[in-house]
């Protein structure tokens, strides 16, 4: 329920701004890795094909964040999705407008390493593998997740 007056500044929780950036889901995922830096959290013992896609993906850079487009006129357009560093010059977005439900599948696999200790939460959306992230992302052969890859898309920065 909304309340009576939007404009509180009361202490009702994320005020508008916070929420217009996906600032809670955020630091939810940054709470997770978190608990699991400070051995609080369950250990995951195994991960979906969607974790185990980003991080292979991750395996050379490392680098995640999570993106929302607030001013999109769809509302799929607007949810928070994960993009992934592939190198220097590659950034993967793994959300499309007609494909909600498999984009949540990819926030949900962040959201697997997060939990698992294999991803670390830096700055404002900004996350990385861990040492154990990049040891088993070096594991995996990115050919045995073409198909997932193939539903991102390469945005440029």
């Amino acid at each position: 329920m909304l309340l009576r007056n939007l404009n509180s500044t009361g202490n009702s929780g994320a005020n508008w701004s916070e929420l217009s950036c996906g600032a809670p889901t955020i630091a939810a995922f940054a709470d997770l890795c978190g608990q699991a830096l400070s051995g609080a959290a369950s250990s995951i013992s195994e991960l979906d094909d969607y974790a185990n896609a980003l991080l292979s993906l991750a395996r050379n850079r490392g680098m995640f964040d999570l993106r929302g487009n607030p001013e999109a006129f769809d509302t799929s357009d607007r949810l928070l999705a994960i993009c992934v560093e592939v190198d220097e010059d590659c950034r993967l977005l793994f959300r499309k407008k007609n494909a909600p439900r498999e984009t949540m599948k990819f926030l949900d696999g962040f959201r697997q390493l997060c939990q698992s200790g294999l991803v670390i939460h830096h700055l404002q959306r900004d996350f990385s593998l861990t040492r154990q992230g990049f040891e088993i992302a070096d594991t995996l052969a990115a050919s045995a997740y073409t198909d997932l890859r193939n539903f991102a898309v390469e945005i440029e920065y």
